[in-house]
């Protein structure tokens, strides 16, 4: 029987995998594994821009602001690059300006966390992650605010109440879609940006069984998954727009091997397994 390798992405957990002879599975899973399991996926993002919509806030184009855009370039152009006194500094600038232009936290606090969530520096992307989600509050896109604090808990460790709050979402979503069907009398015109958090949220539910070792449930992930993205499948699903499971299955193609490989490797393990 072959060793199964195992590979820490954060240091925290681990994925079970293959054996050592996929290296091109290993390299896959080591760039877009922690993609998927902790970043937030753009739900900062969208929540600013609901905030500055609903609120009608602009931010002005000189002096102050200006200098403050240039320092949080310089801030993710420095942990892109692993310059970690030039992102300091950058950011110790960046956070002097916010606190003297406090309407500036509404647009970089969301961005600064995700970037130190990225980094696995979770002391320093708390705040700025608490101070987005409390300020959009959970009566504006509760699904995104509720994929956030996921988020948070997973950066945290806490991968156990990560997955029961992640498939609580999942259902909750289906309930909306399907009240939003009803309502319309046809399948909800639903954003598709909506059907792709829940794609994005099941495809973060498989990778935390994966992550826990629940083979089974894993494996009903992964075949939801599967029947999304099928253009034979005859079975009723959850209206939700199945565009957004192909779109997103782009974000993590590399090179040969393609989330839908990946897939299809991790059902043959997860066969291998139950048969040894």
């Amino acid at each position: 029987m072959k060793k199964h390798s195992e590979i820490s992405p954060r240091g925290t957990s681990s994925l079970p995998l293959f054996n050592l002879e996929d290296n091109p599975v290993i390299d896959w899973i080591s760039k877009h594994g922690e993609k998927i399991l902790y970043s937030i996926l753009g739900a900062f993002s969208l929540l600013i821009l609901i905030y500055f919509w609903q609120s009608g806030a602009s931010a002005k184009i000189e002096g102050d602001y200006q200098s403050a855009s240039r320092e949080f370039q310089i801030f993710q152009q420095a942990a892109k690059s692993g310059q970690t006194q030039e992102l300091q500094d950058s950011f110790q600038k960046l956070t002097l300006i916010m606190n003297q232009l406090p309407d500036l936290h509404a647009k970089y606090d969301g961005a600064i966390a995700q970037t130190f969530i990225n980094l696995n520096d979770i002391k320093q992307a708390k705040p700025f992650a608490l101070s987005t989600l409390q300020r959009v509050g959970k009566d504006k896109l509760p699904f995104y605010n509720e994929y956030a604090q996921i988020t948070l808990l997973i950066s945290e460790g806490q991968i156990a109440t990560a997955i029961q709050r992640s498939v609580a979402l999942k259902k909750d979503m289906i309930k909306n879609l399907e009240q939003m069907e009803k309502e319309a009398g046809i399948q909800a015109a639903e954003p598709a940006i909506g059907s792709s958090l829940y794609a994005f949220n099941l495809l973060r539910i498989a990778f935390l069984e994966q992550q826990v070792g629940d083979r089974a449930k894993e494996l009903e992930s992964w075949e939801e998954w599967k029947m999304y993205t099928s253009h034979t499948n005859t079975r009723s699903l959850p209206p939700v727009d199945r565009k957004a499971f192909f779109n997103i299955a782009q974000l993590y193609n590399e090179g040969a091997l393609s989330l839908d490989n990946y897939i299809q490797i991790r059902l043959k393990s997860i066969e291998a397994l139950k048969n040894n």
